[in-house]
């Protein structure tokens, strides 16, 4: 029963949410670098809705899953943050 369960449920029902898919779970950007940083690899389709960000008033499409990181800023200076 299980087996055709999971079978029906399709792989992705299978598959582990990254480990930085909740706020708790953040991935820490260092502060002391190197720079540029460059986090681990994370696939957000196996990420849950669970605790998402509410959708913020300038966006019209709601955000379905999120991945979260952490940089805490040693001084006040210009940061420029990229994700692609």
């Amino acid at each position: 029963m299980a087996c055709c369960l999971a079978a029906w449920l399709g792989p992705s029902a299978l598959a582990v949410p990254p480990p930085n898919d909740t706020c708790a779970g953040a991935e820490i950007i260092p502060t002391a670098g190197p720079f540029p940083f460059y986090s681990s690899v994370v696939d957000v389709k196996d990420a849950t809705i669970t605790n998402d960000p509410p959708v913020p008033s300038c966006r019209s499409v709601s955000v379905t899953r999120s991945v979260w990181y952490k940089f805490i800023a040693p001084s006040t200076r210009l940061y420029t943050i990229s994700a692609s």
